[in-house]
């Protein structure tokens, strides 16, 4: 019988041992349950969270103005992103812009109610206002975009038929693309990130500067929202209205205030108005346009109402919430 050296056993019982606290080891890692991931914040989660939040804040709640037939896919998506870098730069920019468009609006409804057109709402006057209409005349090559007051001198002076301006609800729904998706996890985001940062505040723990900042766009954004809760979104094409006068006939008849010169197109005689709070956000923007941030080209007459386009503030529009009766659509 072979005599096995004692060295040799000694060496075969390590390995066998080895052996098997790996088996062990390998079966208690399959074995393993759920496994909570370390406690505290750390920088790659702050900075994608806030990033993440912003992102939603600026993309979700736009509404660009109607581009033009010719515009394709990517000008369009360009313009957007335009829209939102500057909305970046400074949510409140955004939130001036809805509130300028909101007073807008709401002065629409109330001269179209008092002229006798009792069915022209909120969403009417939106739609107005950001080029969802567009004025083809028999004499003139190209059609240009209306805003709300022109469109009303159209219609009391007789140019425009109303029944081609009223549209029923669901076309105007139709017109409407806004993402509910998107809308519903950017308001799922802001909900978890605002939670999140309270409740950091009531246990008396700190809060990153970033996440301060975040919290000023949510505010915008909430506001933005309300103020925007009417207007369409992502309208892709205008409604086509030719008058039954032809255009140099309606210049004519105006008088000498349509003989000066126009900026943006042969109408815009129709409500010229220079108050502080335009020629303040005329100055900003061009302060931006300095700085290659363009939006559309400034040409007439124009083919889209521009996406910065800021309506006068009124404050007896704002103030007297009685002034008309209530649009609810």
């Amino acid at each position: 019988m072979p005599v096995i050296p004692y060295s040799a056993i000694i060496l075969f019982n390590n390995s066998s041992s080895s052996a098997k606290i790996s088996n062990n080891h390998s079966d208690d890692t399959f074995l393993q349950g759920w496994t909570t991931s370390p406690t505290g914040r750390g920088t790659a989660e702050i900075i994608w969270s806030c990033h993440f939040t912003v992102f939603l804040c600026c993309w979700s709640i736009l509404c660009v103005n109607v581009p033009p037939p010719s515009w394709g896919l990517w000008r369009r998506v360009h313009a957007k992103f335009i829209a939102a870098l500057m909305s970046g730069f400074g949510p409140e920019f955004t939130f001036q812009l809805a509130l300028g468009q909101w007073s807008s609006a709401r002065r629409s409804v109330a001269v179209f109610r008092k002229s006798g057109y009792l069915d022209w709402t909120m969403r009417h006057a939106f739609l107005a206002d950001m080029g969802g209409f567009v004025l083809h005349p028999s004499d003139w090559d190209v059609g240009f975009p209306l805003n709300a007051k022109q469109l009303h001198y159209l219609v009391t002076h007789g140019y425009v038929s109303y029944e081609d301006v009223r549209l029923p609800k669901d076309i105007i729904a139709d017109k409407n693309k806004a993402d509910g998706v998107v809308r519903f996890i950017t308001l799922c985001q802001i909900l978890w990130f605002s939670v999140n940062c309270f409740g950091r505040l009531a246990q008396k723990l700190t809060i990153t500067t970033m996440e301060l900042s975040v919290l000023s766009y949510i505010m915008c954004t909430v506001g933005t929202s309300l103020l925007w809760v009417f207007k369409p979104m992502d309208v892709g094409s205008a409604i086509v209205l030719v008058p039954n006068t032809p255009l140099r006939d309606i210049l004519t008849k105006a008088g000498d205030i349509a003989k000066e010169p126009y900026r943006c197109t042969p109408l815009d005689f129709v409500g010229r108005d220079l108050s502080s709070w335009f020629l303040h956000w005329t100055y900003w923007m061009n302060v931006v346009r300095q700085m290659r941030v363009l939006f559309t080209v400034k040409r007439g007459p124009i083919e889209k109402i521009p996406d910065d386009n800021f309506p006068p503030l009124s404050r007896r529009a704002m103030l007297r919430v009685r002034s008309y009766p209530r649009a609810e659509e």
